[in-house]
């Protein structure tokens, strides 16, 4: 005896339509998901690169800024990438070793960034700064100056010189940094003065 086959009876099998249907599917949320993580890294890398940034002129501006505001004088050959200072620690009115602060930029190893260092006469340079890509510009001010400029309109000429320099109270630092230069990151520029307290 033959058993017939019920018409109504579904087949057990996929149709090559549910097939195309499913895979389709899975590519659109294979391809979401794979959008979703890139763009969640590269946040993360210009979040970390934005740091670094951040870091490196945060040092710079307070490391900077005390050098500038225990300094007795700006030395003459100071310029706008090249500042020098004398800070006498010991406080005996004469310039000792290691009393001589210099500051200045030098390009890194990227060659499209450059190393902020800071030597005194007794060290070897120390690097402060590592994601600056524009020089560092130093401006000269005396101590009845106005509201400075970043763009050091109505400062000292430099070289300074000696009487510029025994006249200056006050330094304004324009500095630019982008820690990657390739990356998602945009460049920022910080400017910030700083007082020399112990001049006289």
């Amino acid at each position: 005896m033959t058993r017939r086959r019920d018409d109504d009876t579904p087949d057990a099998g996929v149709s090559l339509i549910e097939v195309v249907v499913t895979l389709a599917l899975t590519s659109v949320l294979g391809m979401i998901i794979v959008f979703a993580v890139q763009s969640n890294s590269e946040l993360h890398r210009d979040t970390i690169e934005e740091s670094t940034g951040l870091a490196d002129v945060k040092v710079v501006v307070e490391r900077l800024g005390r050098d500038i505001r225990a300094a007795r004088s700006v030395d003459p050959a100071a310029t706008r990438s090249r500042l020098e200072l004398w800070i006498d620690s010991n406080a005996n009115n004469s310039r000792d070793l290691g009393e001589e602060v210099t500051w200045e930029v030098v390009p890194g190893p990227s060659g499209t960034q450059y190393n902020v260092l800071r030597q005194t006469t007794s060290g070897q340079p120390v690097v402060q700064a590592q994601t600056v890509v524009d020089a560092l510009a130093f401006c000269y001010w005396e101590a009845a100056a106005g509201a400075p400029s970043s763009d050091c309109s109505g400062s000292f000429a430099v070289p300074l010189s000696g009487t510029d320099a025994a006249q200056t109270r006050l330094i304004t630092t324009t500095l630019t940094y982008d820690a990657t230069t390739s990356g998602g990151t945009s460049t920022r520029t910080e400017t910030f003065s700083s007082r020399l307290r112990n001049a006289g």
